[in-house]
């Protein structure tokens, strides 16, 4: 029987995803299986991959492999950019004339701005200045961080797969897919990527097991 992988990675066990599973060319669009494809091996040309699900109904070799070495019997995904979409669209958005504003007195509860929120610079704590609402089109993105879904293995099994991670997390970022890309825009990085621009865009998914999902554009080669 396997740990999960917070409970392994607490008890200080190193836990990385395994090398099969770095061949996947994984794009953020399209559904799952047929989005996703296989490089022949980790540093392969793009011109040169197998579907993970063949046009037979078949799976491609990888497709049950362990996800991780060494094994794990849960793993949650998660999105570190949308921690920081929320923090990063204010700061985009403040100073703009076409932002709205509510003061703070008439936010409920659950809204209203507290301390902890402060430091993490998403919300505005002076009542006399509000709480930006929405701008330039777009509603203030709450609700967005700490957002996770969790992979367990298929029935019967005692470890999570490839195919179990793809087929739970691939569906859950598609999405989440529009947050993604508008966060991308409200980085402050200085990549200045206009939204229309973003959504266009090729995007990869890559993953990290100490931070999560990132992007990056799509090219030729690897």
């Amino acid at each position: 029987m396997y740990a999960p992988f917070e409970e392994q990675r607490s008890d200080g066990q190193r836990v990385l995803f395994s090398e099969d599973f770095k061949r996947l060319c994984w794009p953020l669009s399209g559904t799952f299986p047929t989005a996703l494809s296989v490089m022949k091996t980790m540093r392969g040309a793009l011109q040169e991959m197998e579907p993970l699900q063949r046009g037979n109904g078949t799976w491609h070799e990888i497709a049950f492999l362990p996800l991780t070495q060494p094994k794990v019997s849960s793993i949650n995904a998660y999105v570190p950019m949308l921690d920081e979409y929320e923090g990063n669209w204010v700061a985009w958005h403040r100073d703009h004339e076409e932002a709205e504003y509510v003061a703070n007195w008439n936010l409920d509860d659950h809204t209203r701005p507290y301390g902890k929120q402060e430091e993490d610079c998403t919300s505005e704590t002076d009542s006399f200045i509000g709480y930006i609402a929405s701008c330039c089109g777009q509603n203030r993105p709450e609700y967005k961080a700490r957002l996770t879904v969790q992979v367990k293995p298929a029935a019967g099994k005692e470890f999570v797969t490839i195919h179990d991670y793809l087929s739970v997390v691939h569906p859950w970022m598609m999405s989440l897919r529009e947050d993604i890309i508008q966060a991308m825009t409200v980085r402050g990085d200085g990549t200045d990527i206009a939204l229309e621009s973003a959504r266009a865009m090729d995007w990869k998914i890559s993953m990290r097991l100490e931070g999560g999902c990132s992007w990056r554009q799509a090219r030729r080669g690897i």
